[in-house]
Parts: structure tokens; sequence; C-alpha cells
């Protein structure tokens, strides 16, 4: 038998997960896509070597990235995995 979804959102960033949040708080089935390993959206926190205690965001660096992608070459050659 097939399911069925009062919505589908596409996204699980932060508006898509807020977005599906909101729905079935309002009594909606909701089914959520989300075409990346992750949930987040552009998200990117990342540690640096030497500074362990301290998180930084990343995930605006991808519009940088369009004008100036040397900008974020440095930022990620310089966190941590």
């Amino acid at each position: 038998m097939a399911r069925t979804q009062d919505v589908v959102v596409v996204g699980a960033g932060f508006s898509g997960i807020v977005a599906a949040r909101d729905l079935i708080e309002r009594g909606h089935s909701v089914l959520v896509f989300e075409g990346d390993a992750r949930v987040g959206g552009r998200t990117y926190p990342q540690t640096f070597k030497g500074q362990e205690h301290l998180t930084v965001e990343l995930g605006a660096v991808g519009l940088v990235a369009l004008s100036n992608p040397t900008i974020v070459e440095k930022l990620l050659g310089m966190a941590s995995r």
C-alpha cells in the first residue's frame, strides 16, 4: 500500500527543517527530501588545528567562493578534519 503525505519539503537546510517542523506541529504529514549525505544545508561548522575548543561556521563561505575561490581554499586548508 502506498503512503501519502500532505506536504513534501525539498531540502533539509535550516529553512527546510523549520518548515517541516512547523507543518508537523500544525498536524500535517511531511516527507523531507535531502540530496546530501547530511542535513544542515550550507552550514559547515569547523574546528581549527590548535584551537579545537572553538567552532567556526564556514557555511556562508560558499557565497564568497563565487567571487574569490582562493579564500575558501585557505580556510579549508586550515580546518582540521
